[in-house]
């Protein structure tokens, strides 16, 4: 008997049936975790570096991001609000402004990502619609444009709302014209006015102009404000001037650029430099900053390149004027205090749609028409105008075909000031397809 258990104590866990079972599940189990661990520890390497990798990236060039696209759109609107005559003033006209352009101006800061793009062929795209309105259309060029982009199917545009702020959205125009029948009719002298005022009953427009005007939604808040330098402005997107140090001992927090900063002036000729806004012609003097041309015609001096803030002011309140957004994270909206700005005056520049939120701003147009009365011998009144297409055609088509007649035009707008020859419009549009 104590030899058998003699025996059985010399038999190892592996060895003894009863435990071997267990024993190796044991041990598979070890190796798998080790397996698991060392997996674990390379996919957090990888994600790691991954992330890090994205931390540390551009913004500009982070996976998905339109902030390129975005910001030269912006800049291009600035590029039309300094001078709005650039601007096409024809239905079914557009025109071009190119990166290089908007760079060369200085109406963007500096942004790294754009020295990989091709400056000439990069453009922002603005078409007049036959409403009045403005299509903005961004085409860019850059190294890391890899992707061909697929359309959709060309439509009819019915609704502008349906292409409204998307910048990759192509629009594309075709036209039928009509000849007056000089025979039956007799046209006067040009006038000018607002559309909505012309007395006559029957007239050619020779051009169009659209203006416009907006206002704001505002609200009254409670809690935090933030108070900007140097106008007390609450909104850091209305606020365009950076410092170097506190413009003053009342603001005290700062929210640092992440672009450089510039010193600007107006110079005449070889007259001497004012700086803007100050006026002073010694550059050590003037203390504000900005990343782009504050006025039309200002200049960059390129040897005050720096990063600088916008400087404010906190104030806690238990109700704030009227405001557009939110004048600070800590604020509160106060229910029932809805109501609207007055409305601004009438401009030729185009007004951001939304520029505090979807839905916060309501834009209204009018159109100012250099116009020719036309007068008819016909007994019922009406002024007659013969064919001149039978379909819709292309510019190009369009414009060959009134210089076979005679005519001298080169584009669109050449065939809308003839005061004998109208137009009508065919939109359509093709829109990327997401992949």
């Amino acid at each position: 008997m104590n030899q058998n258990n003699e025996e059985v104590k010399n038999v190892t866990d592996f060895e003894n049936p009863e435990q071997y079972s267990s024993k190796k599940t044991i041990k598979r189990y070890k190796v798998a975790l080790l397996i698991i661990a060392v997996c674990a520890v390379a996919l957090i390497s990888v994600f790691g570096i991954r992330a890090y990798q994205l931390s540390t990236m551009d913004p500009f060039e982070q996976p998905g991001s339109t902030l390129a696209q975005d910001y030269f759109l912006s800049s291009a609107k600035t590029y039309f609000e300094f001078d709005p005559t650039k601007l096409p003033t024809t239905a079914g006209s557009c025109t071009t402004v190119a990166l290089k352009t908007i760079q060369d101006q200085k109406l963007m800061s500096d942004v790294n990502y754009y020295n990989k793009c091709d400056k000439d062929v990069s453009l922002v795209k603005v078409c007049k619609l036959e409403s009045g309105n403005y299509h903005f259309e961004v085409n860019m060029q850059c190294e890391n444009n890899t992707t061909t982009v697929a359309y959709s199917d060309e439509k009819p545009l019915v609704n502008e709302a349906d292409i409204a702020n998307k910048m990759g959205v192509k629009v594309h125009f075709s036209y039928q014209a009509q000849r007056l029948n000089s025979e039956t009719s007799n046209i006067g002298e040009v006038e000018t006015m607002w559309l909505d005022e012309v007395p006559y009953e029957n007239y050619k427009i020779v051009k169009e102009t659209t203006y416009y005007r907006y206002r704001d939604k505002l609200w009254a808040f409670n809690g935090d404000v933030r108070f900007y330098y140097p106008q007390d402005k609450s909104n850091t997107e209305l606020v365009s001037e950076y410092y170097k140090e506190a413009p003053s001992a009342d603001y005290t927090f700062k929210e640092t650029s992440q672009n450089y900063a510039y010193k600007w002036y107006i110079q005449n000729d070889d007259g001497p430099k004012y700086y803007y806004p100050s006026g002073t012609t010694n550059a050590a003097e003037e203390k504000t900053y900005y990343l782009t041309a504050p006025v039309q015609g200002a200049k960059r001096d390129e040897d005050t390149k720096t990063y600088a803030s916008k400087y404010y002011r906190v104030e806690n309140m238990e109700r704030s004027d009227f405001l557009p957004a939110k004048p600070s994270p800590n604020s509160t909206q106060i229910e029932g205090t809805e109501t609207y700005s007055p409305w601004s005056e009438y401009s030729r520049a185009v007004p951001e749609q939304a520029p505090f939120g979807e839905g916060n701003r309501q834009v209204e147009t009018r159109i100012r028409v250099d116009v020719v009365p036309i007068t008819t011998t016909e007994e019922n009144g009406e002024v007659e105008w013969d064919q001149i297409t039978d379909g819709y055609l292309s510019e190009k088509e369009l414009v060959d075909k009134l210089n076979e007649m005679g005519y001298q035009v080169e584009d669109i707008n050449d065939v809308a000031s003839l005061p004998d020859v109208k137009y009508s419009i065919r939109q359509t549009y093709i829109e990327p397809i997401e992949a």
